[in-house]
């Protein structure tokens, strides 16, 4: 059995990871902490090296905790944290695995996001990804509005619905292949069956792929 710990900065993502992982030897803690998104957000005295030292913190203390591996599902903290390599365990990035499946789709393109706070540091990293890779960089950026207000208030019946809709609409609209570029819009866009890339299946063979994890019966250690 290997031990995962979980970054989330909402607790509606530690749902798409239980289910997701469910039928693993993986047993999940999860650690949830949205001070610092809201930080970001209403705080314009905060500035990088306190957000920094923040997430440092919490990712000290989830390995601390005796965990074979870390995942951060939050792309702002992932944005803000620009080096992994102090720590001796795996720290898994959400948008990394999907950087590459983005990568490779077929142009056009369209990264679609609900909180526009996410969307610079995303796309930054996104670009440099390309970049390195030898990739095109030729996408769009649809902002979905409202939408994720209701997600932080706990509204997430609402919040799908809007989702869902916008993602029916870009479908019927226009032929661009789709992309969601955060964890939260997972369920809305499985439901509308029209094949759009999310982060986490990428993510959970990655997270299968570092901790070694070959298929449901067997852990290679």
């Amino acid at each position: 059995m290997k031990t995962l710990g979980c970054l989330h900065a909402h607790y509606s993502n530690i749902n798409y990871l239980e289910k997701a992982l469910e039928e693993y030897p993986i047993a999940l803690h999860h650690f949830v902490d949205p001070g610092l998104m809201i930080r970001i957000k209403n705080d314009p005295n905060l500035t990088h090296e306190e957000a920094k030292r923040k997430v440092l913190e919490q990712i000290d203390w989830i390995a601390a905790s005796e965990v074979d591996a870390i995942v951060i599902t939050c792309t702002n903290y992932i944005a803000i944290l620009d080096d992994a390599s102090k720590w001796s365990i795996p720290i898994i990035k959400i948008d990394e695995p999907f950087f590459k499946a983005f990568s490779q789709l077929p142009s056009p393109r369209t990264l679609i996001f609900t909180n526009h706070e996410t969307v610079d540091g995303t796309t930054k990293r996104l670009n440099h990804y390309l970049h390195q890779n030898n990739k095109s960089n030729n996408y769009s950026i649809k902002l979905i509005p409202k939408a994720f207000g209701y997600l932080m208030d706990g509204n997430i019946d609402v919040h799908n619905e809007i989702v869902v809709k916008k993602l029916t609409e870009l479908k019927s609209n226009h032929p661009d292949y789709l992309a969601l570029a955060q964890l939260s819009m997972v369920e809305a866009g499985k439901s509308t069956n029209e094949g759009i890339l999310n982060p986490l299946d990428p993510l959970i063979e990655e997270i299968l792929t570092q901790l070694h994890i070959s298929n449901l019966n067997e852990s290679v250690t």
